[in-house]
């Protein structure tokens, strides 16, 4: 009997007196159909109920709501509200949580120096490669500019004319030390140490080159090895020659 009724029920469809429609689903329970009431408050402070629209659940997927008028929100607004503690942090920035506070109050914190947010709301900030560098808004990474000494520039120019002259001052001093070996002067100047020396000055001012011109990789190795290396040659060579003379 109760499943007669409820078969029964799920094809009945009328209107009351009023002009309501009732009507019951597969389910056998009635349709969903509400009211939107809008509180609107007057002119002389008292408060209206207003209605703006109807929900009905028996309509098509998307079109359950009607509106029939515009809401007005507080303050007279026609726009809808947003409901929201903090708003997004923009690109270039990361969330951080205010303390003590609901998960949708935070701050948006500046990413730090080198790093990046490429989206809205991050949570973190990423760390750009060594090769590049964070824009003015910290939303990309950059490839960094190549910056050298070339070959024309004055600098260059002036640093290569010393290097040359600096390394021919030392050849020509190694060639009189060479022609006058034999002297008491040069041997008792212990003459091993002094072409020791004078190789390891020759070789410190040609080191100065490899600064010059566009770098590359096996450049950017052998100039500081190279420098390191014939620099502490020829310190080596003044302390033993000031422990041996």
């Amino acid at each position: 009997m109760q499943l007669q009724i409820l078969e029964q029920l799920k094809t009945e469809n009328f209107t009351t007196k009023n002009g309501y429609q009732v009507s019951f689903d597969s389910s056998g329970d009635p349709v969903a159909v509400y009211e939107l009431i809008n509180w609107q408050i007057e002119k002389d402070g008292s408060i209206d109920f207003v209605t703006v629209g109807r929900y009905d659940s028996s309509k098509p997927r998307g079109q359950e709501f009607s509106m029939s008028r515009a809401i007005s929100w507080l303050g007279g607004q026609t726009e809808v509200p947003r409901s929201v503690c903090s708003e997004s942090c923009p690109r270039g920035t990361r969330k951080a949580v205010q303390k003590g506070k609901p998960v949708c109050c935070y701050d948006c914190i500046p990413c730090a120096e080198g790093e990046i947010s490429n989206k809205t709301d991050s949570l973190n900030c990423a760390q750009c490669a060594p090769e590049f560098w964070p824009n003015t808004q910290q939303d990309s990474c950059l490839p960094k500019p190549v910056e050298f000494l070339s070959w024309d520039d004055t600098l260059s120019v002036i640093l290569t004319v010393f290097s040359i002259a600096g390394a021919f001052i030392a050849v020509c001093v190694a060639a009189v030390f060479y022609k006058h070996r034999t002297s008491p002067i040069v041997r008792a100047n212990n003459s091993e140490l002094s072409f020791l020396l004078l190789f390891s000055l020759i070789l410190c001012f040609l080191c100065s080159l490899t600064f010059i011109g566009q770098p590359s990789e096996w450049s950017c190795m052998l100039r500081h090895t190279a420098f390191g290396i014939t620099f502490v040659l020829c310190i080596s060579c003044v302390l033993g020659k000031t422990i041996v003379v």
